[in-house]
């Protein structure tokens, strides 16, 4: 790669923990590779609160979250908002 050129941006997007066990190795190296930059996006589960605002896991892995995705997911038995 050319060692002038910007670092490549590389977004990764996670919507649950199960998902996000499997990217955040990849994740990791991504952000450990200077000829890369990673834009993490969250969405689904992890921005749900009744199951566990999870995106705070991945914060906490010391990831910066660039962007929050809302869906409107609808727990079984619990009415839509």
């Amino acid at each position: 790669m050319n060692e002038s050129a910007a670092p490549r941006k590389i977004a990764v997007v996670t919507g649950s923990r199960a998902d996000y066990g499997l990217l955040k190795p990849v994740m990791r190296a991504i952000a450990n590779e200077p000829a890369l930059t990673l834009a993490t996006i969250v969405t689904g589960s992890h921005l749900e609160p009744g199951m566990g605002d999870t995106w705070r896991a991945i914060a906490a892995d010391g990831f910066t979250l660039d962007a929050r995705v809302p869906l409107a997911i609808r727990a079984e038995g619990r009415k839509p908002p």
